[in-house]
């Protein structure tokens, strides 16, 4: 075990997709990592393995954030395996495309449970050991494009994300004095494995929205780790309470898009 001076990051859903690259992004910084997993287990030990291996703490720690007692769990796994936690990073999220009429309650309630209600049980424990041990820290929390835009079918998806910014910006406030920060990433079109799979089957879809984009190009989860690793650092140390958006423009080309005609923007 290395000195407790090196600070501790849990990545929620990091046995997938953005959340592993986060997590190999903060080891790289020098972080502990806490890799949470529920789906990805195969993928979330084989990251855990790649930064021991690469000379530095990590340990993977499973739970369905989705039940009630499990995000404090996850939390405190985290803190009895690497001693401390000092960076949160709320990954884990399902996205969900469903015209309204057709949501079950099931759907709207596993939405809430994972967008919004697992991000905001996982933050209150960690939040909770901080400031117990005077300890300063940053949240993360990885929203979505969508909690500022709408398109066709994210309406509970979008809603959901939309809570989780202005949960952030209330608890960027109150914990503020507490030195403890709480900003927000929101990707738009990023390549993750489930996009490639996308992509491959429908390549002339993805030509559209790329071209879409006002950079013409969809974003890499690297591109998105780059600045969770920021906001995480001593780097971002006066900024709280933001969403900085990952979208190379894609929010800009709104009305453009409603001036061409394009009722799905992406």
């Amino acid at each position: 075990m290395k000195s407790d001076e090196e600070r501790v990051a849990l990545v929620t859903g990091a046995g997938q997709g953005i959340g592993t690259v986060v997590a190999r992004r903060l080891a790289a910084e020098g972080h502990r990592i806490g890799a949470h997993f529920f789906h990805g287990e195969e993928t979330a030990h084989a990251l855990v393995a790649e930064i021991q291996a690469s000379g530095h703490d990590a340990v993977a720690v499973y739970g369905d954030l989705t039940q009630p007692d499990v995000p404090r769990h996850v939390v405190a796994k985290t803190v009895e395996d690497l001693g401390r936690i000092d960076v949160v990073v709320n990954n884990a999220g399902v996205t969900f495309s469903i015209p309204f009429r057709e949501l079950s309650a099931a759907e709207v309630d596993e939405c809430y449970r994972i967008n919004f209600l697992a991000p905001l049980w996982v933050t209150r424990a960690a939040v909770d050991w901080m400031v117990a041990h005077g300890q300063p820290g940053s949240i993360v929390q990885i929203t979505s494009v969508h909690q500022e835009r709408v398109t066709d079918r994210d309406n509970i998806y979008g809603a959901m994300k939309a809570a989780l910014a202005r949960l952030t910006e209330s608890l960027a406030y109150e914990l503020a004095p507490q030195q403890i920060r709480v900003n927000c990433v929101a990707p738009g079109r990023i390549d993750t494995p489930e996009q490639a799979a996308r992509r491959n089957s429908n390549p002339n879809r993805q030509r559209q929205i790329a071209a879409a984009i006002p950079i013409r190009r969809t974003g890499s989860s690297e591109e998105v780790a780059e600045v969770i690793r920021w906001l995480a650092s001593d780097e971002s140390r006066y900024v709280t309470g933001i969403t900085v958006r990952v979208d190379g423009g894609l929010n800009l080309g709104m009305s453009q898009a409603v001036i061409d005609g394009r009722p799905h923007f992406i």
